[in-house]
């Protein structure tokens, strides 16, 4: 799954997406998953790092696509 295509399915699914570097180590780049209305992240996965998420609340449909993109290898995002 590319970055672009899970940027647009999160999107479709209603929340808002954002891509951050701030928080992070070893200038690790991030996305970050919001519910409209709400200030805080509720689920981050990064795109420079397998297997690299984190759910704090999210729907099962978002979990899948999270955990999908963190399959991904590097090379095919």
């Amino acid at each position: 799954m590319t970055t672009n295509e899970f940027i647009d399915a999160v999107k479709s699914i209603g929340y808002k997406v954002n891509q951050s570097n701030k928080n992070v180590t070893r200038r690790k780049h991030k996305i970050q998953i919001t519910r409209e209305g709400q200030r805080h992240p509720i689920a981050w996965v990064f795109t420079n790092e397998m297997y690299s998420m984190r759910s704090l609340g999210v729907d099962a449909k978002t979990y899948d696509l999270l955990v999908d993109y963190s399959r991904t290898p590097i090379n095919e995002r």
